[in-house]
């Protein structure tokens, strides 16, 4: 399938057009952002980092996929309120992309972002597809139900050319992967530690250590601790649980959470333990992860986000960062999920699995594809049409 990307930043929406074997016309970046990396990666890519060389294309026979930053609806932003929103600046960078695609009559676009983008975003997709003649699909996706180690839940926009489908069909045969099955007991050869993480990581269980009574019960607390170590040790501690503010409040539990923690914000950047038997938790840029015995090195953050292990980061300066892009791209295993979907309703190529759906468009009608809000039960097993 003839693709153009935009928004891929660290290159995911490219490794999922290599997966497919898709012919990739050029990838389209706002603010050269990860441009190194996936010229690093795909060195014959035609590559324009920025709006202002934004080629022209008739986009006719080209599938289009992109995201955007989604900063706007992020429940990490906790920003001023002009910094959140429909309103906020970063979406202008979505209706620069979706203007883009559709004006060059693209046969579909295909546009991930955060939840709540799914509601933050209705009307916008709603006008550009009365203005250029598209019919518009919602489908919410947890990266978790297509066998990436991860709960990652996203909602997409796809777009569709009036006339080029008349419903939209959906399958998928769930697959689920764990932390074990993804990370092995490695011996620490050829293996890259993250600098900032290996520094840190010795402070955290040496604060932790100093918490605990014995050596004994310091090895049996990172065998049994499942989550942050802000929670998991005042729990270990048996401290009782109050419901003040964990920035000033005098309690015994937060007193031990602040002197426990290795940063200011506790709850985004505290050193998580992870559970051998359950997905990871959503990515982000200042994720911090131990498993068993040791912190996560960058190949396995790589292949926690569905990346190769081997995938090229350049240079210390984007060493540093791996967490950081990694987070803020999409899931490979997601974005070859929606093409294969978006491939198979041009062009009538049916496509096997245990879930189906048919959507019809522009109306209220979401698909959801549900992983259980507990990770350790099972993918995803029903469709929801709201």
């Amino acid at each position: 399938m003839r693709l153009l990307v935009a928004n891929t930043y660290a290159g995911s929406l490219l490794l999922a057009a290599e997966r497919r074997k898709d012919e990739v016309i050029a990838s389209l970046e706002d603010a050269n952002y990860g441009g190194a990396i996936q010229l690093a990666n795909f060195p014959r890519l035609n590559y324009y980092p920025t709006t202002d060389v934004w080629p022209e294309y008739d986009l006719t026979d080209t599938v289009v996929i992109a995201h955007p930053p989604c900063a706007a609806f992020s429940s990490q932003n906790r920003g001023s309120a002009a910094m959140r929103g429909f309103n906020a600046p970063k979406v202008r960078c979505t209706e620069k992309v979706v203007e883009y695609a559709l004006k060059s009559k693209a046969a579909a676009l295909a546009v991930e972002s955060v939840p709540r983008a799914l509601v933050g975003l209705w009307f916008m997709y709603d006008g550009y597809a009365k203005k250029y003649g598209y019919d518009v699909y919602r489908i919410s996706l947890n990266a978790g139900s297509l066998g990436v180690a991860q709960y990652r839940p996203r909602f997409w926009a796809v777009l569709v050319r009036k006339g080029l489908v008349k419903n939209l069909k959906l399958t998928m045969e769930p697959k689920r992967r764990e932390m074990k099955d993804i990370i092995s007991d490695y011996d620490g050869c050829c293996l890259t530690e993250l600098p900032w993480v290996k520094e840190h990581t010795e402070e955290q269980l040496e604060r932790v250590r100093q918490s605990l009574n014995s050596e004994k019960e310091f090895n049996d607390y990172l065998k049994t601790a499942r989550g942050s170590v802000v929670k998991t040790l005042p729990d270990k501690l048996k401290l009782e649980k109050c419901d003040g503010d964990v920035y000033e409040c005098a309690c015994a539990r937060h007193v031990e959470t602040r002197r426990a923690a290795m940063g200011w914000n506790f709850t985004s950047h505290s050193m998580v333990m992870l559970n051998p038997s359950d997905l990871a938790p959503t990515l982000l840029a200042g994720s911090w992860w131990f498993y068993k015995t040791r912190a996560l090195v960058a190949e396995e953050y790589k292949q926690v986000m569905d990346f190769p292990r081997d995938y090229v980061f350049p240079g210390e300066y984007y060493l540093k960062r791996t967490r950081e892009y990694l987070s803020r791209g999409v899931a490979p295993a997601t974005a070859e999920w929606i093409l294969n979907q978006i491939e198979s309703n041009l062009t009538g190529k049916e496509l096997s699995g245990s879930l189906k759906a048919e959507l019809e468009p522009n109306d209220s009608t979401v698909n959801f594809w549900l992983t259980p809000k507990a990770r350790r039960e099972a993918v995803a097993t029903e469709v929801i049409l709201k």
